[in-house]
C-alpha cells in the first residue's frame, strides 16, 4: 500500500479504534493499526478482529522488529497525519 492510497484504510482504522474505545495516540495502538494494515494488504482479513487480536496480545519482539523498518516509519508518518486530521474533525474528540 503506497502512501498515496493509505488515507481511506487509515480513516477506517481510526473510526474502528474510536468504536472500540482504543486510544489512537498510544504507541501500541499505532503499532497494531500499522501491523493490521500491513498484513491486510496481503490478505483479506477482518480488520476489527485483527486489531483486537493484535491489541490484546502485542508482541514486543515483533513490535521492535517492525519499528525498525522503513515501511513502518512511512506508515507511522501517514498515521500520525491522519490522527491529527481525525481528531480535528471528529466531534467526539
Amino acid at each position: 500500500m503506497s502512501l498515496t492510497n493509505q488515507s481511506a484504510p487509515l480513516k477506517k482504522m481510526l473510526s474502528l479504534c474510536e468504536k472500540l474505545k482504543l486510544n489512537i495516540n498510544d504507541d501500541i495502538v499505532k503499532f497494531c493499526i500499522a501491523a493490521v494494515l500491513m498484513c491486510g494488504k496481503r490478505h483479506d482479513i477482518n480488520y476489527e478482529h485483527a486489531l483486537l487480536s493484535a491489541y490484546n496480545s502485542p508482541s514486543i519482539i515483533l513490535m521492535n522488529a517492525l519499528q525498525g523498518t522503513r515501511e513502518y516509519q512511512l506508515f507511522l508518518k501517514a498515521l500520525n497525519f491522519e490522527i491529527k486530521q481525525y481528531v480535528n474533525h471528529s466531534p467526539s474528540f
